[in-house]
């Protein structure tokens, strides 16, 4: 009984022993971090078949960006923005047109086509027949 009893207590302090926390972990603190930033890119599109004529380039070091970008407007006039942003002068944009505005004209077709007459050249002999000398009774 005494040997159960012994067991017990030393189960009981092996269990306590184990669930208490052995590592003692410091409180989490945020870690600054600061990434430069710097990136340069470009893109394009020229689709004839659309008229979707587009482009634009983008660069920036740290705190300036410089940029561009242009666009074939409906009217035919290409249209280009050049910029820069930074945070002593914030955006500045310059806008440049070239070319001349042309609106296409449209002609409308007609839905039916004229009625053209038919002029005969010779006379057309028409027979009359006389349908009383006909059969009309049914056999």
């Amino acid at each position: 009984m005494e040997s159960l009893l012994k067991l017990s207590i030393f189960s009981c302090l092996l269990i306590l022993v184990t669930c208490t926390p052995g590592h003692h972990y410091a409180a989490y603190r945020p870690v600054d971090y600061y990434a430069y930033p710097k990136y340069d890119y470009s893109y394009g599109v020229n689709d004839h078949y659309t008229g979707d004529v587009k482009s634009a380039h983008e660069t920036r070091d740290g705190a300036i960006t410089k940029g561009s970008y242009s666009v074939l407007q409906p009217d035919g006039i290409l249209r280009t923005v050049n910029y820069i942003a930074d945070p002593w002068n914030g955006f500045q944009a310059v806008v440049h047109n070239k070319g001349y505005a042309h609106h296409p004209t449209y002609v409308h077709k007609p839905v039916v086509k004229a009625v053209v007459p038919v002029v005969l050249k010779k006379p057309v002999v028409v027979h009359h027949h006389d349908h009383h000398e006909h059969d009309h009774s049914y056999h």
